[in-house]
């Protein structure tokens, strides 16, 4: 732990360092066990808070001063904080795989932000005590596949919210390329691609889109995957993308596997089968 009064460049020295504890080995815990691991460390920090306490003398304070102690950000890589924090785990989830919103993982594609719910904190802390407070194993199973959180410790300390002080692992991020593999592969936004005029493929003018989608619309309605297949990915895609379509893969709905998988890439035939049975299904 580190107290964030302190300047940023003494914040992080050795000596401004406090080590609150240290899990035994030689596996880490499980999600249900971590919480009997902070436990101690919960209690202390909830005297911390409230009362606080009162040192007697301090250099800016010669008669003393009250102070009050609480814990903010949770720095973690994103396995450690979904585990800590309570939030289920990657590996589980057709559920919600957000610390902060509720998109699920059928749409992890969606990049529109104004359409993403938010989490809240007074929904989060009532779910986990349902969780916490179920009279059996299976319940709390129940619970945690269908909203993917559970109670944690923290969630003792009154001030701490979830859904706003799990912050971005900005080490994994932005220093090992997460961030950058995320937008390359799985958004497919190249930082590598050329320059518009150096590109085989040359942006169409508009009379060109409407003759394109026009092309796209007649396949269609006729039902023909080999007149869509004619047409460009891009138009394809995004009349997908439009109507919510998403085409059926191999790919795990699990998103660390998705982001494991960095040569990934759905065929432009996937998407138009895809469009071409979700037409089907709404005219019958």
């Amino acid at each position: 732990m580190v107290c964030l009064n302190l300047p940023v460049d003494l914040r992080y020295q050795l000596e401004n360092v406090y080590l609150a504890g240290i899990i035994p080995g030689p596996h880490e815990p499980s999600s249900y066990h971590l919480n009997h691991v902070i436990r101690p460390l919960v209690d202390d920090l909830i005297d911390a808070w409230s009362p606080g306490f009162q040192l007697t003398r301090t250099a800016a304070h010669a008669f003393g001063c009250l102070v009050l102690c609480a814990v903010i950000p949770l720095v973690c890589d994103l396995l450690a904080a979904r585990k800590t924090a309570g939030f289920a785990g990657l590996g589980n989830l057709e559920g919600k795989y957000c610390s902060f919103c509720l998109q699920t993982a059928a749409g992890i594609v969606n990049t529109d932000v104004s359409s993403w719910k938010r989490r809240t904190w007074k929904e989060h802390v009532a779910i986990t005590e349902l969780w916490r407070d179920a009279e059996s194993k299976g319940i709390r199973e129940k619970i945690y596949a269908q909203f993917g959180i559970r109670w944690c410790e923290l969630l003792h300390l009154t001030y701490w919210n979830p859904t706003r002080f799990t912050v971005v692992d900005s080490m994994h991020n932005f220093f090992a390329g997460d961030l950058q593999h995320h937008c390359h592969n799985v958004l497919g936004m190249s930082a590598d691609a050329k320059p518009i005029d150096e590109c085989r493929v040359q942006p169409h003018a508009p009379v060109e889109q409407e003759r394109e989608l026009d092309i796209a619309i007649n396949a269609i309605k006729l039902g023909s995957l080999t007149g869509l297949n004619r047409v460009r990915r891009g138009y394809i895609v995004a009349l997908t993308q439009a109507n919510n379509v998403r085409p059926k893969t191999n790919v795990s709905h699990n998103p660390l596997e998705r982001l494991r998988k960095k040569d990934q890439v759905i065929g432009k035939s996937a998407y138009a089968k895809a469009l071409l049975d979700w037409v089907s299904r709404q005219v019958s």
